[in-house]
């Protein structure tokens, strides 16, 4: 995972982010599994974005940015007139989203009416 990757997921997971939790370290490693799985020639333009948008954040705002600053550059990535970045900022917030999601429910973890553990999944849909 590479530095501006793990910076935006820990940005979007502390209060106020869109996807707030208690464990944002989990989030960065569901993160970083699910970008280590993409094909390779996906990931390639991945990290060439990050690298990139990592410099000039570095740029702007030095080697520690505040999570608010970064979440209000991802914002404005997401209306981009340029696709490539709209998407990173797209694919970062999905993943991360759906990290929050995936840890809340394993840390919910139920018993159904039939004695077996739920591992976080609902009875019904």
């Amino acid at each position: 995972m590479r530095w501006l990757e793990r910076r935006a997921v820990v940005a979007l997971t502390t209060p106020p982010g869109i996807a707030a939790t208690d464990d944002p370290e989990a989030a960065c490693r569901f993160v970083d599994t699910s970008l280590a799985a993409m094909p390779r020639h996906l990931r390639l333009g991945t990290a060439a974005l990050s690298a990139l948008l990592g410099t000039w954040i570095r740029l702007r705002h030095g080697p520690d940015p505040d999570p608010a600053r970064l979440r209000d550059h991802l914002t404005a990535w997401l209306h981009s007139p340029v696709g490539p970045v709209r998407q990173y900022a797209r694919l970062l917030g999905s993943l991360t989203l759906f990290a929050a999601e995936e840890h809340r429910g394993h840390t919910e973890v139920g018993t159904r009416r039939s004695g077996h553990p739920t591992v976080g999944y609902p009875d019904r849909l």
